[in-house]
């Protein structure tokens, strides 16, 4: 594997989450991935 070649999302998700599942974190509960503020949901808790 080409490490240089990898963007910082490719590095987190092969190698350094991967490192971390190989110590005993739990990926689904532990680990929390970026993501976009697009992808996200807006919810509002009054009247619109």
């Amino acid at each position: 594997m080409d490490k240089q070649a990898l963007g910082e999302r490719d590095i987190c998700t092969k190698l350094i989450t991967q490192a971390m599942e190989k110590a005993g974190c739990d990926a689904r509960t532990e680990v929390r991935e970026e993501f976009s503020p697009a992808a996200l949901r807006a919810t509002s808790g009054g009247a619109v």
